[in-house]
């Protein structure tokens, strides 16, 4: 029974010493370790913003990239339009949320065949794409 208290006690203790080093790293500027959650967003301002292009761009990002592997979260949608006020960003029309397991499957992504054919495809329709990639616990 004392062991097993060790055992855990060492483990906690070493948690607790990991997650304080990767807060202080976060707070020195390093880099991130490649095991960190990466949170993907873009913010499409379209040429066309009618209702069916937005939907035919949302549904083709589910279509097209839902499924690539090591997606923790997915979502896109348009624009919620009853927030106009204070700090809201008004400047775009459909939004993509994509959360990864780390910026191994991120990387993978961006030179995934999907995704490239999927900015091939609807680029044309794209007056402004704004990307935010953003490192998450």
């Amino acid at each position: 029974m004392k062991k097993a208290l060790l055992v855990l006690l060492a483990l906690s203790l070493s948690a607790l010493v990991g997650c304080h080093m990767q807060h202080d790293m976060h707070k020195k500027g390093q880099k991130c370790k490649r095991g960190q959650m990466l949170s993907h967003d873009v913010y499409f301002m379209l040429k066309d913003a009618s209702p069916a292009k937005q939907k035919e761009l949302v549904d083709a990002c589910y279509r097209a990239l839902s499924d690539m592997p090591g997606i923790v979260s997915f979502a896109a949608g348009s624009r919620a339009e009853q927030y106009k006020g204070g700090v809201h960003d008004l400047d775009f029309h459909v939004g993509l949320h994509i959360v990864f397991k780390n910026t191994k499957y991120y990387d993978e992504y961006e030179k995934a065949p999907k995704h490239l054919k999927l900015i091939d495809e609807y680029k044309h329709n794209w007056k402004k794409a704004r990307v935010f990639d953003t490192l998450v616990r």
